[in-house]
């Protein structure tokens, strides 16, 4: 007599002298083994019964049980299965897991199964009774997923081909009118070779055609001849009882393909493994404990944002990513910004991992206890996308970090369920507490703009990310299995105690390193160019007393160098030294530390707000140089119609040139008179009309034009004026 253990069958020996092979299978035993569940073999529905494991063994020993043999003990070869069949398992094991893996519990107790039931019949989408139909097939046929399958093995005579082709096999051609049925034709060899032809070149392709379009399809080819009349090609379809059927198409073509085959061939890989694949597996086998494996991928958050510069510039949808720990589900690191998905997003958040999170907290006014967000190591393991983990900068992890990098296929953002889950619940959660948040993905005319309700900055979202992390961090996880250790030590299911929980029970996966040669090792790298003003990085000089003692900005040895940067921090830039283990750390110059508080995100969103104002103040400034150049225009038109008006008699051109000194001194005199100071003008008298009568007489004297004067007269006229206004000025005359 072997042991009792899970899945055990035994035989009632009351049972068989009755007459009756009454048959139980024991699905459960507790830790103590004192207490076990069975259900009964021998009903079409059965639920799970408590019994002592004493009283079985006190039965066995008194002869009223003994051994039997399962019934349902079967090996069946996959390749056999039909892929409907295996769909059907799939889904029903999904169903199973939930209430086996999950609930285990619940689904003991009889009080409980019944709600169970009805819970997961709204999650999945059936009937309770199809869930306790399930439960049944489960627990009486072994608790594998194959018990799942229908019971395909008790049909008869299943792809055995008939050998007779005299007569027409299958269900008979539906008559027309009072004639006799149509006899139709057999799928023979050939025709079946060219069913295949056409389901392969036509039906299995992205066009997704219908089952009748294919049959026209295969008629068109193979069951047609080619008729011209008026010049116009037709093709004419044989008769029916020289064609297969629209029936017998169909039957071979479900023969010929499986769903697998449809589903790859009509909707591609991507969309088979994206909705239709098995889930079979749970994440978090992949770790033993904390630190062993963690997942880190980006979305775009469904809220718009604005500058931190100008409030009235959208910036447009920040980009979030996340480090979650398998193990314990915990949220390990963070970080958002306005980067698209690249390498620095990634290594922002891979830095936060490491970082001092009640530190990083109180960064953004935010202030934690440890045990809300507790700091972490580097892991064993980071499962992630190829983008941003494919190239040269992950190589830094790889080759400094000792870190396993792990990528996911193409399009297979679902093998990381955990963080891409908590990317969807997070974006419901924002969708209705923040301003600006997408609403719709296609907006009705006429219907308001919700990118207009944008009022948050980065800091602000990156705030709201950290209490949603910390909120993430602390409540209960419905869906998490935990083990059989877990539960024991009543360990509940929230991420940090969970994490807590496995750093004191569980061999951890942690990787410990310097966070100043983590950095360093994260951070992008650029090239730098050395100038008179100092080291240009971005448009932003930086200086270090290295570069100072060396005289680079004076007799540089080179015009360029690499620098590592943080693009959340433009206060500093390093210089790596060149056996790799050190640094020197470059401060901007007095011109540049105004940008020293702003991230490289803000530093990009201000040049381009000042790019912006440059190109309008440019254009402003054209319109007023064009506006000046037509004012000049105008006042030298005005001048050369007053030279022409003006009569010169026939004075030449070396008659003109010849006196510009004492025109000069005329000139000035004339100013003197208009631009000297006065005070007192608003009151005039006699005298100051005089003078200005007295001044207009002296300039018509020498400026009228009406009278022809000789270049003599007009010298002594204005030597006549020099020498009155010189005796006005000495109070006599000389």
């Amino acid at each position: 007599m072997n042991g009792i253990t899970v899945n055990k069958v035994l035989k009632r020996i009351d049972a068989i002298s009755a007459g009756v092979d009454e048959l139980i299978r024991i699905i459960w035993i507790n830790q103590d083994g004192r207490f076990a569940q069975y259900v009964s073999l021998s009903i079409d529905v059965a639920m799970p019964h408590p019994i002592k494991v004493s009283v079985i063994r006190t039965a066995i020993e008194n002869g009223f049980m003994a051994d039997g043999d399962d019934p349902f003990a079967t090996v069946i070869n996959e390749s056999e299965i039909a892929e409907n069949y295996k769909l059907i398992r799939e889904r029903k094991w999904q169903i199973v897991s939930y209430v086996w893996d999950k609930n285990r519990e619940r689904a003991l107790l009889k009080k409980e199964r019944p709600k169970l039931f009805e819970e997961v019949a709204k999650i999945f989408d059936v009937h309770p009774m199809d869930v306790r139909r399930t439960m049944s097939r489960f627990w009486q046929r072994g608790m594998v997923p194959n018990a799942l399958l229908p019971d395909f093995n008790k049909r008869g005579s299943k792809g055995i081909q008939k050998s007779d082709t005299t007569n027409k096999r299958g269900r008979p051609r539906e008559k027309v009118g009072d004639d006799a049925e149509l006899p139709g034709i057999n799928i023979t060899d050939d025709v079946k070779d060219k069913i295949r032809e056409t389901i392969a070149v036509y039906y299995l392709s992205k066009s997704k055609p219908t089952v009748k379009d294919t049959y026209n399809q295969m008629l068109l080819r193979y069951f047609s001849d080619i008729s011209y009349k008026n010049g116009e090609k037709k093709s004419i379809i044989w008769d029916e009882d020289r064609i297969p059927s629209y029936h017998q198409f169909y039957y071979w073509l479900k023969k010929f393909t499986n769903t697998k085959e449809n589903i790859l061939g009509r909707e591609g890989e991507r969309e088979f493994a994206l909705k239709y694949r098995e889930l079979l597996g749970d994440t978090t086998a992949e770790a033993f404990g904390p630190g062993f494996k963690y997942q880190i991928d980006a979305t775009i958050a469904d809220v718009y944002l604005v500058s931190k510069a100008n409030p009235n510039y959208i910036i447009g949808r920040p980009v979030l990513y996340l480090v979650i720990d398998v193990f314990s589900r915990m949220v390990v690191g963070m970080y958002a910004g306005i980067e698209g998905p690249s390498w620095i997003g990634a290594m922002m958040a891979f830095d936060n991992v490491v970082a001092d999170k009640v530190k990083f907290c109180k960064q953004y006014g935010i202030a934690i206890r440890p045990e809300d967000w507790p700091s972490s190591l580097l892991p064993e393991r980071l499962l992630a996308d190829r983008g941003e983990f494919e190239g040269i900068c992950p190589e830094s992890i790889i080759r400094n970090l000792g870190i396993t990098i792990e990528n996911t296929p193409p399009y297979r953002g679902d093998l990381k369920g955990i963080v891409e889950r908590h990317f969807r619940t997070t974006n419901d959660r924002i969708k209705r507490r923040l301003p600006g948040a997408v609403k719709k993905a296609v907006r009705e005319r006429g219907e308001a703009d919700y990118r207009l309700d944008a009022h948050l900055n980065i800091e602000d979202f990156i705030k709201v990310m950290i209490h949603e992390v910390i909120r993430h961090n602390t409540s209960v996880m419905e869906q998490y299995s935990k083990s059989m250790l877990e539960i024991s030590d009543n360990v509940r299911s929230v991420p940090v105690e969970i994490w807590d929980w496995g750093i004191k029970n569980r061999r951890c996966g942690f990787v410990a390193r310097d966070r100043d040669f983590v950095r360093l090792s994260l951070m992008p790298r650029e090239k730098a160019t050395i100038t008179r003003e100092g080291i240009k990085f971005h448009g932003i000089y930086y200086s270090c007393d290295m570069a100072i003692r060396e005289g680079w900005f004076i007799n540089p040895k080179s015009t360029s160098l690499q620098v590592a940067y943080d693009p959340r921090r433009l206060d500093h830039i390093y210089i790596p030294d060149i056996s790799g283990k050190g640094y020197t750390k470059c401060f901007p110059v007095a011109n540049s530390k105004k940008f020293g508080s702003m991230s490289y995100d803000d530093y990009i969103m201000l040049q381009k707000y000042l790019e912006e104002e440059k190109a309008s103040l440019k254009a402003s400034k054209t319109q007023r140089e064009i506006d000046t150049d037509g004012q000049i225009q105008k006042i030298v038109r005005q001048a050369k119609k007053r030279a022409e008006n003006c009569e010169q008699g026939d004075m030449s051109k070396t008659e003109k040139l010849r006196n510009i000194r004492s025109n000069r001194a005329v000139e000035r005199e004339l100013r003197h008179d208009e631009e000297g100071f006065e005070l007192g003008a608003g009151q005039k008298g006699k005298n100051d009309n005089s003078n200005q009568q007295s001044r207009e007489t002296d300039i018509v004297s020498i400026t009228d034009g009406k009278k022809r004067k000789t270049q003599s007269d007009y010298e002594d006229e204005i030597l006549d004026l020099l020498k009155r206004k010189g005796d006005e000025k000495l109070g006599g005359k000389k």
